[in-house]
């Protein structure tokens, strides 16, 4: 490798890259050809069970969604709002009893 005169690598030349911008086209369009000869034979292979996979994963998915933003509800709204008429009645209770 080449220096500059102050002998720091900091300060070295840069290297010639090994990757062409026709070397990277080649490789993307290489890249997007196999993952779409990949999902061609997915497709075709499992064409009776992907359709309803999808659909399922989705409502699963969903589903947990909904399940999830339930009890985020109840953590964030309903158990502060129990809590606090816990607190309150029982010091009423406390200061009359």
């Amino acid at each position: 490798m080449k220096y500059f005169r102050l002998g720091l690598p900091i300060f070295r030349e840069p290297e010639k890259s090994l990757w062409s911008p026709q070397k990277l086209q080649r490789a993307v369009i290489v890249i997007v050809a196999a993952f779409a000869v990949i999902a061609l034979v997915l497709y075709f292979y499992f064409y009776r069970i992907l359709w309803p996979l999808i659909v399922y994963l989705y409502f699963g998915f969903a589903g947990v969604a909904i399940v999830a933003s339930i009890f985020l509800f109840y953590a964030a709204v309903i158990y502060p709002l129990l809590a606090t008429l816990y607190y309150r009645t029982t010091y009423i209770l406390r200061a009359i009893l």
